[in-house]
């Protein structure tokens, strides 16, 4: 399950922290295996989103938060694991949609194409033109300040 492709254009979608801890060899071996898009994850004001198979996907909660989820899809999540300030299920593909909405990640900014016009339009003035080459003098030799030759 690639969250970044279902979500991507919607959420804020991020790699796990863990991602940096991988040798580049392994980095190479996941893309190349195209098993990057485990490390994927939506974070959310009451709890985080992970891939857990090609068609499931886990959801840690906080406690109270886990409580309402519970009350909401009951028998569709099945626990994994029981902490005492998280609690952690999995969930069949069809409902990440529904759990991602419930988490409440930050959304992208979604903008009109009106709106993007105006804002480059607005922001024009401010682009760095290319800065003109530098003249550089390559007959005659470098000299220190105060010294004459």
């Amino acid at each position: 399950m690639d969250l970044k492709q279902l979500f991507g254009d919607k959420y804020l979608v991020t790699l796990d922290e863990s991602w940096e801890a991988e040798t580049p060899q392994n980095r190479a071996e996941f893309q190349a295996n195209d098993e990057e898009k485990f490390y994927y994850e939506i974070k959310g004001k009451c709890g985080t989103v992970y891939p857990y198979s090609k068609t499931q996907v886990a959801v840690v909660l906080l406690t109270r938060a886990a409580g309402r989820l519970v009350k909401l899809m009951g028998s569709e999540l099945v626990l994994l694991q029981h902490a005492d300030d998280a609690i952690c299920y999995k969930a069949d593909a069809k409902h990440a949609a529904a759990i991602v909405r419930f988490i409440r990640p930050k959304r992208l900014r979604q903008l009109t194409s009106e709106h993007k016009a105006a804002l480059a339009a607005r922001l024009a003035r401010y682009r760095l033109t290319s800065p003109k080459p530098l003249q550089i003098n390559t007959n005659q030799a470098p000299q220190l300040p105060g010294m004459v030759s």
